[in-house]
């Protein structure tokens, strides 16, 4: 999967060998432990695959921080040439980019505290009246 990933991602990335050009990479760096800031450096899994795509390609790499809501219209106006951002795919996302084969899997979890744990054992347990869930508004978890 990881090889379809990197193919995928060289097609991609192919007119702009030819000259030589920068591989910019958009992410937005608040997704720890893919893209976060750690003294002032970018860092993170998605940094680590991006650098080897780029060296893979024999391409200079740009990481290009934004805010996860501009990641789409940076790609769409052309001011990066991929994200690599924990984006997952959804068919609205689909719509307005092409995806290739996903090489991390990440689910939906939820975070209690140790002592509530007990309440949590199943999974239709956060179907309760009065219970409050927090969510990043915009993201898949908010969709759930």
């Amino acid at each position: 999967m990881v090889r379809r990933f990197f193919f995928l991602l060289f097609l991609v990335a192919l007119p702009h060998t030819v000259s030589g050009a920068t591989l910019r990479v958009g992410m937005s760096v608040d997704y720890p432990p893919l893209t976060y800031k750690q003294e002032g450096r970018v860092v993170g899994l998605e940094v680590d695959n991006a650098r080897a795509v780029a060296e893979l390609l024999g391409m200079q790499l740009e990481l290009v921080e934004l805010p996860f809501t501009g990641l789409i219209p940076a790609l769409e106006q052309g001011r990066i040439d991929v994200i690599m951002s924990g984006l997952s795919k959804t068919p609205e996302r689909a719509e307005r980019i092409v995806f290739v084969e996903p090489y991390l899997d990440i689910g939906q979890m939820g975070i209690t505290l140790v002592d509530k744990a007990g309440a949590f054992l199943q999974p239709w347990s956060i179907y309760r009246e009065g219970l409050r869930v927090g969510v990043e508004p915009g993201t898949t978890g908010a969709e759930f």
